[in-house]
């Protein structure tokens, strides 16, 4: 079955529950865009786990068929897993939805030359990216100043 045909049977159900687009997004936590594109199937590249998610919320089941007729229910044990809710909900706090400038001051954008240096960058973002995510929080924001030994 194409995305089309998924994102329209969504879109029944969804109408069906008397769901907005943003309350079904807002119960599982992903954007009204995804929703929207998805309903419309603009959007074939959703994960399996979020379109099992949408689903379910609408009161829809999936079934998979094995080729040799038996029907087996779709597991979401890893759903179940502490830590990849930890993980999600984490990457959901983080997202603002604008663009961020990865540099503080006014010069120009540098741009890769080369595949190995677009990596290499990606790289390094990725990096920065998860030491401010596991970092712990401060006890205060505004940081301390250095006493004077003269005083």
């Amino acid at each position: 079955m194409q995305a089309s045909a998924l994102g329209a049977l969504l879109k029944q159900a969804r109408k069906r529950t008397g769901k907005t687009r943003q309350a079904l997004s807002a119960e599982a936590g992903v954007s009204v865009r995804l929703v929207a594109e998805f309903e419309r199937g603009q959007r074939p590249n959703v994960s399996l786990d979020t379109a099992l998610r949408l689903f379910d919320l609408v009161g829809m089941g999936v079934s998979v068929q094995l080729r040799d007729a038996s029907v087996q229910q779709p597991g979401t044990s890893y759903l179940d897993d502490p830590s990849f809710a930890a993980r999600a909900a984490r990457r959901r706090a983080t997202w603002t939805g604008r663009h961020v400038l990865m540099h503080d001051d006014d010069s120009p954008v540098h741009v890769p030359q080369s595949a190995e240096e677009a990596l290499g960058a990606v790289w390094r973002v990725s990096q920065l990216a998860h030491a401010v995510t596991e970092a712990p929080a401060a006890k205060n924001s505004r940081p301390r100043r250095a006493r004077r030994k003269d005083a």
